[in-house]
């Protein structure tokens, strides 16, 4: 029979194991979000062995989510196209080009925050606590607009009062919330743009563009994906002819880290060095996600029928 040392020590070290052991499954988990059948956004574990996906461990489908009112549940079956996770890994950010958005708590499986907007949503942050930015595209009259939506306290889930603002932009399709310097980056057709985001006395959105970098005058068009490279003050870029990065502080782009792939629709770079990579095969879906490192294909994970448009490290 133990004593009570050798109890706790052995408690000790189960506990060790059962952290470490979840540290190293989180590190590997992917998100998809995936345009076919029911429209969710999943997680895998990608370190299991072979090139197949098996069973998610985790699933999000609006028009399951209870918080959500029924009557507005199937807006989310309109293609989903961002599941990209908070920097504390507590929330995944999803938005459907049927213009809608969530947030989405990971230990509850419900969202928090949801509201709409009008044109195609592409992509989704968090500014601050209490602001959802929103790039959408489309319409009649617009190429494109940054909305941002108040969603402090109680109007989280009563679209009809965040008091959103929309501010145009060209065909936007990435953003990135740098919490160090405050900056909302956003990513269009022609450039790369740092603005501040403030409010009026009236409670409306003040977007400011701080600058502009262009991606015309380097020959690149359609700017797509927006990601931060871990650990570092990189962003990584797509285009529609290649990946690309840009240094925030310095405020430049790394032309000798550049590469070449065309019709990249998601490049999500790793804590590990390894990133995903979603390339269009079909349309602008893939049913293959990419484990590259230094630019190269070192693996791949398939699920066969689905239509991924997006992929992302949790």
């Amino acid at each position: 029979m133990m004593d009570m040392k050798e109890l706790i020590m052995k408690s000790c070290l189960f506990f060790a194991i059962s952290v470490l052991g979840s540290t190293v499954a989180s590190a590997s988990d992917i998100i998809i979000c995936d345009q076919a059948g029911d429209q969710s956004i999943r997680v895998y574990d990608a370190s299991l062995p072979g090139d197949s996906l098996g069973e998610p461990k985790w699933i999000w489908s609006g028009p399951r989510d209870t918080v959500i009112p029924a009557a507005m549940r199937k807006k989310f079956l309109g293609n989903l196209a961002e599941c990209k996770p908070t920097a504390d890994g507590k929330s995944i950010l999803v938005a459907a080009c049927s213009g809608c958005w969530a947030v989405v708590d990971y230990n509850t499986c419900k969202a928090n925050a949801w509201g709409v907007n009008k044109m195609m949503s592409h992509s989704i942050e968090l500014v601050g606590d209490d602001v959802v930015a929103v790039v959408a595209t489309g319409g009649k009259f617009y190429a494109g607009l940054l909305y941002l939506f108040d969603i402090k306290g109680d109007k989280a889930l009563q679209p009809k009062k965040q008091n959103s603002t929309a501010f145009w932009f060209d065909n936007p399709h990435g953003l990135h919330w740098d919490s160090k310097t405050g900056i909302l980056w956003v990513l269009d057709t022609p450039s790369l743009t740092p603005c501040s985001v403030s409010r009026a006395p009236d409670g409306k959105f003040i977007l400011k563009r701080l600058d502009a970098y262009s991606l015309v005058e380097k020959g690149l068009t359609y700017g797509h994906d927006l990601r931060p490279v871990p650990g570092t003050r990189l962003l990584a870029l797509t285009t529609h002819e290649k990946v690309m990065f840009f240094d925030m502080d310095k405020r430049v782009f790394l032309e000798d880290r550049s590469i070449v792939k065309r019709d990249v629709k998601a490049y999500d770079p790793g804590k590990d060095g390894k990133d995903l990579v979603t390339t269009a095969r079909t349309k602008w879906w893939t049913d293959t996600i990419e484990i590259c490192e230094d630019g190269k294909i070192r693996d791949y994970k398939k699920l066969p029928g689905a239509k991924i448009y997006k992929a992302r490290w949790k």
